[in-house]
């Protein structure tokens, strides 16, 4: 059911920025078939249910208005307390950082403060209703935390010195063998913690279609026209990618 809402609400938000049909239906099965997703709908719920919120709140951001703030008000909030309470923390993090973002993004857009007013504020109640919640997982962290023998992990130092990721490691990312048969394969080619599931994902998620369409020389009968395209914000899409 995620998998299938999943794809709904990138179908949604792609037809609100004004994106035609075909293109929105293949946007969306983007979305909904990438890696990522998944991954998380493989995984659990909560970790898949934010993939179908984020849509959600960027249809509502898109649509603020100052006749319109009270609904797109509430519409955030609603969404945001969603994210909090029922998703992975981690993943909120991200989202609301992408929302955020993108609200900025639409009040320089527009010459108007009401998407960044109406996003602040929705994410401040959400946070105050979500706040049990928080101060619990706060807690459990502080209690739980997991320490490496030999290693203080409670600074940067310490974190750094146990990841062992070291700038000149990139170099070896063109090895066609590095990642192996399993995640553990590349720890052993690396001797490092570096975390490639993430990256690998990425390679499949539903930017690499926007990119395709960047590497086309012209765009509408412009050079590099799609950057240009003001009615779909693709812009911003391709910075966020990036």
């Amino acid at each position: 059911m995620l998998l299938v809402l999943t794809g709904f609400a990138a179908l949604a938000f792609l037809r609100a920025i004004g994106t035609g049909w075909f293109e929105a239906v293949v946007g969306a099965a983007c979305y909904q078939l990438c890696g990522v997703t998944i991954l998380r709908v493989s995984q659990y719920d909560i970790s898949a249910a934010i993939l179908v919120l984020i849509p959600l709140a960027l249809i509502l951001v898109r649509a603020a208005r100052r006749e319109r703030a009270v609904l797109i008000f509430l519409g955030l909030a609603a969404v945001l307390v969603s994210m909090l309470l029922f998703t992975t923390l981690q993943s909120v993090a991200y989202g609301v950082m992408l929302i955020g973002a993108y609200a900025l993004w639409r009040g320089l857009r527009s010459r108007s403060a009401i998407p960044v007013i109406l996003t602040a504020a929705s994410t401040a109640v959400a946070v105050v209703i979500a706040s049990p919640r928080l101060l619990g997982n706060a807690l459990a962290i502080r209690e739980y935390s997991r320490m490496t023998q030999g290693f203080d992990l409670s600074n940067f130092d310490g974190v750094y010195q146990f990841q062992n990721i070291r700038p000149y490691d990139i170099l070896r990312w063109f090895d066609g063998t590095m990642f192996g048969i399993s995640s553990s394969d590349a720890r052993v080619v690396f001797l490092n913690n570096i975390n490639l599931t993430e990256g690998t994902l990425l390679a499949t998620s539903a930017a690499v279609p926007l990119l395709f369409l960047f590497a086309l020389p012209r765009f509408r009968g412009r050079w590099g026209g799609l950057m240009f395209e003001r009615t779909q914000d693709t812009a911003f899409w391709f910075g966020s990618c990036c």
